[in-house]
């Protein structure tokens, strides 16, 4: 009887343990995934820096080349009067001799020619060529900015610290943590690019606060680790094949407008970046699982290449139509 007792009691200071670490593993995943979407959002905000410093870069070469080009034909047309006010003296200078030598037999003024062949001539003027500076300049994208580099550096290091929170913590609560790179980005923005904070902007970021709030305190503080058999079965159910026709559909959909009317709403590629956000969070949820569960031997299976492709590809895709 005693050994049953103790026994017991073995049993219950064993589940309150593994509910500790099970709540520290939630609060870890919680802490981890706000640090990374803080990151993520400074790391947006650099790369649209490094949009804006190109565009005014371009622009003031612009004006800078009209600039000159506009002196250049200033200093040629002066040129070309001096030039005509010249051989007109000539001109006159050449009839005046000939009359006073007697040149003209007939008794008449010698009729005055004038040639402006050499105005004419020194109007047109050759345009001035473009350097090969010039040129390196206009073919120059945000690819060569050193600002957006660093903004793909922080943003590869936030998205690292959000794989890692999906390992500790139920993606039902780190997926809606999202929404903290869109409060730090309205504190950015502000102080980095000075954009303005508009009101609608404020009742904005309250609504998408109060429904990630909502979400979090509804879901689930832990979860069951999943190896590859339990994935393979989710991903075959009727459920999840149907969101994958959704929005397989909406993605080819967006994905043509994009080419046609995306210069026109920023909706259309907003709606890309989030159909395949939906994808990095699922792939990236399944391979932490297989990691926090089967370390290594995760390699082993072949589920763990086909999530890494949707995860590299969706995470490409979004970084592209971000940009």
């Amino acid at each position: 009887m005693p050994a049953i007792l103790l026994l017991r009691d073995a049993v219950g200071a064993y589940g309150d343990t593994a509910d500790k670490v099970r709540e520290w593993s939630s609060v870890i995943g919680i802490v981890t995934a706000i640090v990374g979407n803080i990151l993520i959002s400074f790391a947006l905000n650099i790369q649209r820096y490094a949009h804006v410093r190109l565009r005014g870069e371009k622009e003031e070469h612009g004006s800078h080349a009209k600039s000159t080009l506009r002196d250049y034909g200033t200093e040629q047309e002066d040129v070309a009067e001096e030039r005509a006010k010249a051989n007109l003296d000539s001109t006159f200078d050449e009839n005046s001799k000939s009359d006073r030598n007697g040149h003209n037999r007939h008794g008449s003024r010698p009729s005055r020619t004038f040639s402006f062949g050499s105005e004419s001539s020194s109007q047109s003027t050759v345009k001035p060529s473009r350097g090969k500076n010039s040129h390196e300049e206009d073919t120059r994208s945000y690819l060569s900015s050193p600002y957006w580099w660093a903004g793909i550096i922080m943003m590869t290091i936030g998205e690292g610290g959000n794989f890692l929170a999906y390992g500790f913590a139920p993606a039902s609560i780190v997926s809606p943590l999202g929404v903290v790179a869109l409060v730090s980005n309205c504190i950015i923005a502000p102080c980095l690019l000075k954009e303005p904070f508009r009101q609608r902007d404020f009742w904005g970021v309250l609504v998408a606060i109060a429904g990630a709030v909502v979400v979090v305190l509804s879901a689930k503080t832990s979860e069951t680790k999943m190896g590859p058999h339990d994935i393979w079965e989710a991903i075959t159910r009727w459920e999840f094949e149907l969101y994958l026709g959704i929005t397989a559909g909406l993605i080819i959909i967006l994905l043509w407008a994009s080419g046609k009317y995306g210069h026109k709403s920023i909706l259309i590629d907003l709606g890309l970046v989030g159909l395949f956000g939906g994808y990095t969070a699922l792939s990236t949820k399944g391979v932490a699982s297989l990691l926090s569960d089967t370390l290594w031997r995760t390699l082993t299976f072949p589920i763990t290449y086909l999530l890494l492709v949707v995860l590299v590809g969706s995470a490409v895709f979004q970084i592209r139509y971000v940009n």
